[in-house]
């Protein structure tokens, strides 16, 4: 444990000067609609393919092979499916190189609001010899750049599930002196309620979340840690940012706005869960399910034609899953 309960660090209560709000256009949408490619003429009710991207370039035949899809999926409902990635496949990243970072247009870069303060210079925690060679790896795929500004945090490793680690950035000194942000996300239970008595459901992952929300220069600084490389700073949302979670929460609600009023999803932080819009009009008199066509269940088009349209928000934002 790098803090204790009691250790715990508290933003500021403190009002924004000038009553600050956050930037960024709520019709975003309508900013980045423009070139559409051809309607596929087999599907028509599917969301036309908006990106140059080459089919195929990313979503490889291996690739393909892992994604998880329950077995009771019929063969005509995959195609639909598979229809619906390759469209939506700009928005879609398997490494670093290919995450996106969401626009100007729905979101400027970030910027840290703090109060005034002095600039504090902490020491690392340490970190053993052995990992030495795993830092260095993880700060090369980071979104960092070298600095010489008055600011110094700590740092520390997190081990993740794929046995991996991840590089939090210890930022309880800049937490202190940094404005709250008192807006809540959902709680689990809100989030779970939201997807009970559904037959089919889908959660999408954002790749990285958080870098792919841009900070601002002008507080970049404030980030900045020692590493073996020398001294960093963050370009992107860093992990361990008291308000990180309010920012992520409030631009991932902005850019699926019409998703959640059509109650297709709701996202809790960087996990997007979809559905279909209703549980009703899935069975016949009979208690067959309806088919809209050979092979193609309605409950099954209707959680794909979510699944399309959020990507699709998602990808025209800049984003990628």
């Amino acid at each position: 444990m790098y803090k204790r309960k009691k250790d715990k660090i508290r933003p500021a209560s403190q009002q924004h000067t000038g009553g600050i709000k956050p930037e960024g256009s709520e019709n975003w949408k309508k900013l980045l609609i423009g070139l559409q490619y051809p309607e596929n003429k087999k599907y028509l009710w599917l969301i036309p393919k908006f990106s140059d991207i080459e089919r195929g370039s990313r979503l490889t035949p291996e690739r393909i092979e892992k994604l998880k899809i329950r077995k009771g999926v019929k063969k005509e409902e995959r195609e639909v499916l598979m229809e619906v990635l390759f469209s939506r496949e700009k928005g879609i990243a398997f490494d670093f190189t290919e995450k996106g970072i969401f626009k100007p247009e729905v979101e400027p870069r970030h910027v840290i609001p703090t109060i005034a303060h002095e600039p504090c210079q902490i020491a690392n925690f340490r970190v053993p010899k052995a990992l030495e060679g795993e830092v260095i790896k993880i700060i090369r795929k980071k979104f960092v750049e070298r600095c010489c500004g008055p600011y110094r945090n700590s740092w520390f490793l997190v081990p993740k599930k794929d046995k991996g680690y991840r590089l939090i950035n210890a930022a309880q000194r800049l937490n202190a002196v940094s404005i709250k942000d008192a807006s809540l996300p959902l709680s689990a239970e809100e989030y779970r309620e939201d997807f009970s008595g559904f037959p089919v459901l889908c959660l999408l992952d954002l790749f990285s979340g958080y870098d792919q929300m841009a900070l601002a220069e002008i507080c970049r600084d404030l980030t900045s840690f020692q590493t073996p490389l020398g001294v960093l700073r963050m370009t992107t949302l860093p992990q361990g940012y008291t308000n990180g979670v309010q920012v992520f929460d409030r631009v991932m609600k902005k850019i699926l706005k019409d998703q959640i009023s059509a109650k297709r999803e709701k996202p809790f932080i960087d996990d997007v869960g979809v559905k279909p819009p209703t549980t009703s009009l899935f069975l016949d008199s009979s208690g067959k399910p309806i088919e809209v066509a050979p092979g193609i269940r309605r409950y099954i088009l209707k959680a794909i034609l979510s699944i399309d349209k959020v990507m699709a928000d998602i990808e025209r934002a800049g984003g990628t899953l």
